[in-house]
């Protein structure tokens, strides 16, 4: 992930599949890297993964359901719990940070659209030909389904251990600013 700029209200990213030759994604998110999409015509947090201020035992909830969602489900329903579980220290190239990990458990629940197959066989013997079509139309089927994620946010903006002084301040922030490039969160 590759932030591109950010505002008091945005954050413009741009995220790719490492080793991937297809072209990255831009995304545009809350500044609490919070999602919305159109939900029956309404603009919707779908996804709201920092609830500030982060502390331990913090936890918040995201709700919503939706018409249509994709091209197989008629209907969906999501459920998440965040909650803040507590503190880690992580080690990078860029030195030791305290992260705040979050964790997001939920479920979901879609009715699929309904469908029709047609299948078709055809076999031919000494000059005789046989057709086979089968059809099947499929109504309306339940989906349900349980999610989970776990998330490590630098709770910081200085590495554990740095001891300040202004060529340690310029170094760590040469190495956060390369931190910054190349991690995900």
């Amino acid at each position: 992930m590759t932030v591109l700029r950010a505002t008091p209200s945005h954050i413009y990213f741009e995220s790719k599949i490492s080793g991937s030759t297809q072209a990255p994604r831009e995304v545009i998110a809350g500044a609490d890297r919070s999602r919305e999409r159109s939900v029956n015509g309404t603009d919707t947090v779908v996804n709201r993964p920092f609830a500030f201020p982060l502390s331990p035992g913090k936890s918040w909830t995201v709700e919503y359901a939706g018409q249509h969602p994709n091209r197989v489900f008629a209907s969906q329903k999501w459920n998440s719990q965040y909650r803040v579980v507590g503190t880690e220290t992580v080690e990078v190239p860029a030195g030791k940070f305290q992260a705040i990990k979050i964790e997001a458990e939920g479920d979901w629940v879609a009715q699929l659209e309904p469908r029709q197959t047609v299948t078709q066989a055809t076999q031919v013997e000494h000059g005789d030909t046989a057709m086979i079509t089968h059809a099947q139309k499929l109504g309306p089927v339940q989906a349900t389904g349980r999610t989970y994620k776990s998330v490590l946010v630098c709770a910081g903006s200085r590495p554990l251990g740095e001891i300040g002084g202004r060529v340690l301040r310029q170094q760590w922030r040469e190495k956060r600013a390369l931190y910054d490039r190349t991690r995900v969160v």
